[in-house]
């Protein structure tokens, strides 16, 4: 019994102690009261998200290094669940302009109008590549 009351005792003296040295030191910066109320005052922000960049319309080269003819879509990536509208057919070993806007995706087509190969057309895109075996676009 005696060494719970000096365990108690002793857990409330160093409560004390270290509440006057708190205060001790919040003292010598300034006021206690100050001090926490330029804790309290701050409060975690958000910082607002940037704004998407903006959609422009932009001029492609399209070089089909490939020697038969390749099915391409060009145009937004929703676009692609139904490619019917937006599909262009590339005749071997040519060379295409393409007016499609910067969020636009350019893609090769199989037989069935599933993507085989995508590439994302950004601001600093001035040429789309298909190899030369039609099976992967890259974006230059």
């Amino acid at each position: 019994m005696k060494r719970i009351t000096l365990l108690f005792m002793a857990i409330a003296f160093m409560g004390i102690c270290s509440t006057a040295m708190a205060q001790g030191t919040a003292k010598k910066s300034g006021s206690a009261k100050s001090n926490t109320s330029k804790t309290a005052q701050k409060a975690p922000t958000k910082k607002p998200t940037p704004p998407p960049p903006p959609v422009k319309p932009i001029t492609v080269s399209l070089k089909n290094l490939c020697e038969k003819a390749v099915p391409i879509f060009a145009g937004p990536k929703e676009g692609l669940k139904d490619p019917h509208s937006k599909i262009k057919i590339l005749g071997g070993l040519s060379t295409n302009k393409l007016y499609i806007k910067t969020s636009d995706v350019v893609c090769i087509l199989n037989a069935q109008d599933k993507p085989v190969s995508c590439t994302n057309v950004s601001e600093n895109t001035t040429v789309v590549e298909l190899n030369s075996s039609g099976t992967i676009i890259t974006a230059k």
